[in-house]
């Protein structure tokens, strides 16, 4: 089993006309993966219920909800996640 790796992303929210960007730790097998896992972790719905990969990201709750990856995704250093995470206890 390979390393697991921890990143930064930065996930896009539209909901109708509104957005935001929600920023995640996440960790994955792969940097695609953790991006993977932030998206699913904003899903309301399972994918293949009311949800759906797309070209950009995931459609949710039969359209109204969208995520996608903002911008470039960070890989943080194994020795730098402790003290990320004691930033947000």
């Amino acid at each position: 089993m390979g390393v697991i790796v921890n990143c930064i992303v930065k996930v896009i929210i539209r909901i109708g006309k509104f957005e935001k960007i929600s920023i995640k730790i996440v960790r994955g097998n792969t940097q695609k993966e953790a991006e993977n896992n932030a998206l699913l972790s904003e899903c309301h719905s399972r994918i293949g219920d009311s949800a759906k990969w797309d070209e950009c990201g995931i459609s949710d709750v039969s359209g109204e909800f969208h995520y996608s990856i903002a911008s470039e995704t960070k890989e943080i250093k194994h020795e730098h996640i402790d003290l990320f995470y004691g930033y947000l206890k």
